[in-house]
């Protein structure tokens, strides 16, 4: 009897199965995890995509300066710098254009507005006597502009592109309207490039090709692409800093 008892007291102290099998199986789970190269894989770092490229001219638009220090310190200095470039007319024909660069006391958005709502722009830009915005379609406007250079006046339409307009990057392209029978220059293309330079400063970038054909002389297209770039970039300085009141 006291045999018996003895065994119930063991089958009393036993744990049930179930429990000797959750044991079981938790041991084999550590004993594998402990093993070298079968450690749960961790999922690799969500990654941000790079932003999309932006292409002028065929090229694709840096994000960063595109200038050296030396030419850094120049603008820092209230200097402006010219450069002659090259690139492919819509024809594919090699032609020259008249890159420009500057630094203004302005933020990217205050001179994105300058650029991309223009119709005040006669009361400050030099030559300007009339800008119409004739359509608007989502990025893209399309501009009547009319200036007087000397003697000589002349209108033509543009269409003006917002590519890319970030807050520290921006970039707006046109061309001319080839449809419009008043033109009175064969071609204009170009480019405001926008990048934030400090946090009161923004770098400007201003390309230019005009080719103004037969119907207008010649100095006219020199005037243009050359000698009127200090001019814009200048008034467009004294507009922006004065908090828009200057006018010409």
């Amino acid at each position: 009897m006291l045999g018996n008892q003895h065994f119930l007291f063991l089958a009393e102290l036993r744990p049930p199965s179930w429990t000797l099998a959750l044991g079981f199986a938790l041991l084999v789970w550590l004993a594998r995890a402990a093993e070298p190269g079968t450690a749960p894989a961790v999922p690799p770092p969500q990654t941000v995509p790079p932003p999309p490229e932006i292409m002028l001219d065929g090229k694709p638009v840096p994000r960063s300066w595109p200038l050296s220090k030396a030419e850094l310190a120049k603008l820092e200095a209230g200097e402006l710098l010219i450069q002659d470039e090259s690139f492919l007319d819509p024809a594919g024909m090699p032609v020259g254009k008249v890159v420009s660069y500057v630094l203004l006391k302005a933020s990217i958005q205050a001179l994105a507005k300058a650029i991309f709502e223009p119709t005040d722009q006669p009361q400050y830009m030099p030559r300007l006597t009339s800008v119409e915005v004739l359509s608007t379609e989502g990025r893209r406007k399309r501009i009547r502009y009319k200036l007087k250079i000397v003697i000589v006046d002349i209108e033509y339409v543009l269409f003006l592109t917002r590519l890319v307009e970030e807050p520290e990057f921006a970039v707006f392209s046109w061309g001319l309207d080839k449809t419009y029978a008043k033109n009175d220059i064969r071609e204009s293309i170009g480019s405001w490039v926008l990048r934030r330079y400090d946090a009161t400063r923004t770098l400007v970038q201003y390309s230019l090709y005009v080719d103004t054909g037969r119907v207008v002389p010649e100095f006219v297209q020199t005037f243009l692409m050359k000698q009127d770039l200090p001019d814009v970039l200048g008034n467009l300085r004294k507009r922006l800093e004065s908090g828009g009141t200057w006018k010409k």
